[in-house]
């Protein structure tokens, strides 16, 4: 199983791309979920998504984790971004199963189905004692998906200036 090269029923999963800003631009549009992840819309929707894609090279080179675009297999579109990120919390090193999704996919399984996936990868490949998702705590859609894949709230605090649930999942 190779994390750069995952694939689901519907969807093939592999690193971003710089080529990937125009289609990764469609999350930032109309998307009243922003405030979610931290992200205040004062820049352009392509500069955006330009930094979302530069912030994934020295993961993929460094931890060889990062988010991967999850591409679907009948359109070749992107309909969002899931996977492993290595993160800091409470002064604790965590690893996140983080997922997004653009708008006009919400609500038709995709953000289970890719963050089963890369679950599963990470339950196989990786040495580490658990995954985390790290959720706003009005965010129930993503509090669902988390639950879907067995992850339990495990406490409430602070990240990125947001009160946030964090939901875990043991590996070992």
């Amino acid at each position: 199983m190779d994390y750069f090269n995952l694939s689901t029923a519907r969807l093939n999963l592999r690193p971003m791309e710089k080529e990937d800003v125009n289609s990764w631009a469609e999350f930032f549009e109309n998307n009243n979920s922003l405030h979610f992840l931290g992200i205040e819309a004062c820049k352009t929707h392509k500069e955006m998504a330009e930094e979302w894609i530069e912030k994934q090279f020295p993961r993929y080179e460094n931890e060889n984790l990062g988010l991967l675009a999850s591409i679907d297999k009948a359109t070749g579109d992107i309909v969002g971004v899931c996977g492993i990120i290595p993160r800091e919390i409470n002064g604790k090193k965590e690893y996140e199963l983080a997922y997004s999704v653009k708008p006009k996919y919400w609500q038709k399984g995709y953000a289970s189905e890719m963050t089963a996936c890369v679950k599963a990868y990470a339950q196989e490949k990786l040495d580490i004692d658990r995954i985390i998702s790290i959720i706003h705590v009005d965010n129930h859609p993503s509090k669902k998906v988390a639950q879907k894949n067995g992850m339990e709230s495990t406490e409430q605090t602070t990240y990125l200036n947001m009160p946030v649930e964090v939901f875990a999942l043991g590996l070992k």
